[in-house]
């Protein structure tokens, strides 16, 4: 905030020596976004001529950024078949461990019982 004295002169003196620094932030603030957020406003500031006009846009975009966003989640990439068969291996191997793990102690133990190793 300005104090009522300031002279108009340092005030544009301010504003130039700032000017570079604040395009270079309002710039990233754009590309962090793509400029969706700088259009989004700029859309609905010429979404119509009366508040009703401009909810009424405000509402359907918001249903428009519903539908990309479930649309982007289908068009996900799908998991390959070699990477299921992976998993598929990975879970069955971790089975089939614990099967001769336990197989393995019921032998020694069998053996020990039977021939009292």
């Amino acid at each position: 905030v300005e104090s009522a004295d300031a002279s108009p002169a340092l005030s544009r003196a301010v504003a130039t020596a700032l000017s570079p620094v604040l395009k270079a932030a309002a710039n990233t603030r754009n590309k962090a976004d793509g400029g969706q957020l700088l259009e989004l406003n700029k859309l609905q500031e010429t979404a119509g001529a009366d508040a009703a006009e401009r909810w009424l846009t405000a509402a359907l975009l918001a249903s428009l950024e519903t539908e990309v966003a479930d649309i982007e989640t289908r068009a996900a990439a799908p998991q390959s078949f070699r990477e299921r068969e992976d998993e598929l291996e990975a879970g069955e191997g971790l089975g089939l461990f614990g099967v001769g793990v336990g197989l393995a102690l019921v032998t020694i133990v069998a053996q020990n019982v039977l021939f009292g190793g």
